[in-house]
C-alpha cells in the first residue's frame, strides 16, 4: 500500500492533528506488512496559489505553467493507493497553505462538465483514480465539531463523493497538554484501531465511530480548561513578574477541571502545592462535587508537596519517575503519604467510571489467609488425619477462586501441602513437621525477596492500583517486611527444634512463638506506615 499523508498543518511536525495520523498509521502497520508511507509537510514546499488562468487545461493539458514545487506534489498523489488529508480546522475550512494545494490539483481533472445527480456538475478526472481511497483527519479547537465542519465536510463530499473517511476530534489543543496524556491516550487507541480496520477491510466500523465521536471532555469541563488557559495568558502579559512567580498557576488550576470527584473516599482533603523554587504555594480541597482552587487563605492541610516546579512539571509529563524522585530525596511530602498512591485516580481521567465502560471486571482481591489455610490441618492433627484434611482444605479453596485472587504463592503453599499430605498418605512419617513447616515459609518468603515483587506486596495492594508495583518505595517497604517475617519463620523453627530436642514443654515453645508473631503482627502494621512517612519527609 503506497500511502500519502498531506500534513496541512503549519505547525509541521508538532501538529496535533499528526498525532491521530501517525496513530491510524500505526494502525495501518499493525496489519498491513507492505507500506510505502510518504508524509509532506506543506508548509516545508514552495506552492504559489492558483492564478486561475486555465493554462493546465488549454496550452499545457495536464501541467500547471506555475513552475514550483506542484509538479512533484501532484505526481506523489496519483501514485499514492491512500491519501490522507492531516490538518486542524482553521475558519471552519483548512489552512491556506493546503487549501492553496487543492486548489492547484486543477491539473488532474478535464476542463470538460459532467451533469451531476443533483444537476450541479462537475470536472472529470484526467487520471483514473477508482482504486484510491481518501482519509480527512482533522481535529479543532472548538468543544464538539456540531456547525465547525459542516461546510469542509461538503467540500470533501462534492470532491470524493462519500469515498472519503473521516476522523475528526474536537478540543484538538488537548493532545499536547501532559497533564491529559491519560485521556488523550486513550483516544488515540481508537485511531490506531480505526487504522486496523482500515487496512482489513477499507472501512471503520460503527463500534470504533462511537468511540470516535466521543469528546475527549464535558463541554463545560473543556470549556474551563480552555477559558483557564487563555485567562492565565492575558494575566501573563498584564504582568512583568508572573513569568517567575505565577507560572504554576495556568497548570494547578487546570487540575481543578479534570478531577474525578467519583474517585473521592472522604470530603474535604487537602493537597498543598509549595514550589520551593519558585516561592509559590497552592492548596486543592476535594469535595465530591468539585475540586477548589487557593492561592491564599489556606487551610490546614492534609498532604503537602514540597518539589520544585520543574521537576513537579517533568513528574507530570512522564518524564520523570514521581516515586523515584522521592526514593531519591528530590521532593518531600507531609502529612498523609498515603493520599499520594491515590493522587492520580483523583487527577486523571482514567476513572473507575470509564474502567466500567469498558467491561472490565472489578479488581479481585488477594487474602493472605490462603498462605496458611492450607497448612491448618497439620498444625491440629496428625498423620493421615492431617493429610486428609490438607487435601480437602487445598481443593476447597478454589472454590473461592470466583471471588478472590489467589497469587503465585498461594499455590505453592496449596502444592507444597499436596505433596506432603501424599507423602504421608503413602505411610512415610516426616520427623520435626511443624519445624519443616515454618522452613518451608523460610523458602517461599525469603525466596520472594529476591524477585521484583516481595510475598507481602501481592497481599497489601489490595486498595490501591496494581501500578503500584512499579513503585519502588512500596517494594522497598515490603521487601524489608517480607525479610522480616522470613526470619520470624526461621526463629520459630529453631524454637521449635529447640524445644523437641532438648525436652522444653511444648506450651512454652507455643506461648514463645505466639507473643513472636503477635509482635511481629504489631512491627508490620507500624513500619508499613512508619518507613514510608520518613522516606517521604526526607529523614531517610
Amino acid at each position: 500500500m503506497r500511502i500519502l499523508v498531506l500534513n496541512g498543518s503549519p505547525k509541521g511536525e508538532k501538529s496535533n492533528t499528526m498525532k491521530l495520523t501517525n496513530s491510524f498509521l500505526e494502525g495501518i502497520g499493525s496489519i498491513e506488512n507492505k507500506i510505502e508511507k510518504k508524509i509532506i509537510d506543506i508548509g516545508k514546499f514552495d506552492i504559489n496559489p492558483c492564478h486561475g488562468c486555465f493554462s493546465c487545461w488549454e496550452k499545457t493539458p495536464g501541467s500547471c505553467i506555475i513552475k514550483d514545487d506542484m509538479d512533484i506534489l501532484l505526481k506523489k498523489y496519483i501514485e499514492a493507493d491512500l491519501i490522507i488529508w492531516s490538518f486542524p480546522l482553521y475558519c471552519y475550512g483548512m489552512p491556506s497553505k493546503i487549501k492553496a494545494f487543492m486548489d492547484r490539483m486543477l491539473p488532474l481533472n478535464l476542463p470538460y462538465i459532467e451533469n451531476t445527480d443533483k444537476n450541479s456538475g462537475n470536472h472529470p478526472s484526467r487520471y483514473d483514480m477508482s482504486d484510491k481511497n481518501y482519509v480527512l483527519i482533522s481535529t479543532c479547537g472548538f468543544q464538539t465539531i456540531n456547525d465547525n465542519y459542516e461546510s469542509l465536510f461538503q467540500q470533501f463530499r462534492i470532491i470524493y463523493g462519500e469515498k472519503f473517511i473521516k476522523i475528526t476530534s474536537p478540543q484538538g489543543e488537548l493532545f499536547r497538554v501532559p497533564e491529559l496524556k491519560v485521556r488523550t491516550d486513550k483516544y488515540l487507541s481508537y485511531v490506531f484501531e480505526a487504522g486496523k480496520e482500515f487496512a482489513t477491510k477499507k472501512e471503520i466500523s460503527s463500534e470504533v465511530k462511537a468511540k470516535l465521536a466521543e469528546q475527549l471532555y464535558p463541554t463545560d469541563t473543556f470549556l474551563e480548561m480552555a477559558n483557564t488557559h487563555w485567562k492565565t495568558k492575558e494575566g501573563e502579559r498584564d504582568s512583568s513578574s508572573i513569568e517567575t512567580k505565577k507560572k504554576a498557576l495556568r497548570p494547578m488550576k487546570l487540575m481543578t477541571t479534570v478531577y474525578n470527584s467519583k474517585n473521592l473516599k472522604k470530603e474535604g482533603i487537602i493537597f498543598e502545592f509549595n514550589f520551593v523554587d519558585i516561592s509559590e504555594k497552592y492548596q486543592l480541597k476535594l469535595f465530591k462535587d468539585r475540586c477548589e482552587f487557593f492561592t491564599e487563605n489556606f487551610e490546614e492541610y492534609t498532604t503537602k508537596i514540597e518539589v520544585t516546579f520543574d521537576l513537579w512539571q517533568k513528574i507530570s509529563k512522564g518524564e520523570v519517575d514521581g516515586a523515584q524522585a522521592l526514593m531519591g530525596k528530590k521532593y518531600r511530602v507531609l502529612g498523609d503519604l498515603s493520599l499520594m498512591t491515590e493522587f492520580g485516580s483523583y487527577f486523571s481521567s482514567n476513572s473507575k467510571e470509564e474502567k466500567n465502560n469498558d467491561n472490565t471486571l472489578e479488581k479481585k482481591k488477594t487474602s493472605m489467609v490462603f498462605n496458611f489455610i492450607p497448612w491448618i490441618p497439620f498444625w491440629i492433627f496428625s498423620g493421615m488425619t492431617a493429610a486428609i484434611g490438607g487435601v480437602l482444605v487445598t481443593a476447597g479453596i478454589n472454590l473461592f477462586s470466583e471471588k478472590f485472587k489467589l497469587t503465585i504463592y498461594d499455590k505453592i503453599n496449596m502444592t507444597a501441602v499436596s505433596v506432603l499430605s501424599v507423602v504421608i498418605l503413602y505411610g512415610i512419617k516426616i520427623p520435626y513437621f511443624t519445624t519443616l513447616t515454618y522452613l518451608i515459609f523460610v523458602i517461599i518468603w525469603g525466596g520472594s525477596t529476591l524477585t521484583k515483587i516481595p510475598l507481602t506486596a501481592y497481599y497489601s495492594i489490595n486498595d490501591y492500583e496494581d501500578s503500584l508495583f512499579n513503585n519502588p518505595l512500596f517494594l522497598k517497604t515490603n521487601k524489608i517486611l517480607t525479610s522480616a517475617w522470613s526470619l520470624v519463620y526461621l526463629i520459630a523453627a529453631i524454637n521449635g527444634y529447640w524445644g523437641i530436642n532438648f525436652g522444653v514443654n511444648s506450651i512454652y515453645v507455643f506461648i514463645i512463638n505466639t507473643i513472636l508473631f503477635v509482635s511481629m503482627l504489631s512491627f508490620t502494621k507500624w513500619f508499613a506506615k512508619w518507613y514510608p512517612q520518613k522516606i517521604a519527609q526526607g529523614k531517610i
